[in-house]
């Protein structure tokens, strides 16, 4: 009985993981898309006005 009661509990920590890995896959990427939109927005407009 303690060994079910383990090995489920076991199950249920490797799907929390499983999701939180997706989560931390789709924030990196979401992450990565908000820097270059920010960099082409922002950024690159200042360079290219300065004259360099």
């Amino acid at each position: 009985m303690l060994a079910t009661k383990n090995e489920r509990h076991c199950e249920r920590l490797r799907g929390r993981r499983r999701k939180l890995e997706r989560h931390i896959a789709q924030e990196t990427s979401w992450q990565e898309e908000r820097r270059r939109a920010v960099y082409e927005q922002a950024l690159l407009p200042l360079r290219d006005s300065s004259g360099s």
